[in-house]
């Protein structure tokens, strides 16, 4: 039972430290939709930065963003949130 217990502890550890450390990429297009997106798809980008930094959960991400326009406000960086900010992603169409 012992070992039972240990190993599952360290299979957490491993989970939570190894894995957090992967990065998750959002994207964000001029001609994207903020409605039921994840933001997670390049195929299908949200069209607002705020809607990207709404749906941020993990502590390592980039946000890909589409040169065009965007007029945001509002925004806000919560703490615990690691965000870089990647301009000049193009959207395959």
């Amino acid at each position: 039972m012992r070992i039972l217990l240990f190993t599952f502890s360290v299979f957490l550890l491993l989970q939570q430290t190894g894995f957090a450390d992967v990065p998750i990429n959002y994207y964000v297009s001029p001609g994207g939709v903020d409605a039921n997106n994840t933001c997670t798809n390049s195929g299908t980008p949200c069209h607002s930065i705020k809607k990207v930094l709404k749906q941020v959960t993990h502590t390592k991400s980039f946000i890909n963003i589409a040169r065009g326009a965007y007029t945001e406000a509002g925004m806000e960086i919560l703490p615990g949130q690691n965000v870089t900010f990647v301009g000049g992603w193009v959207r395959n169409l």
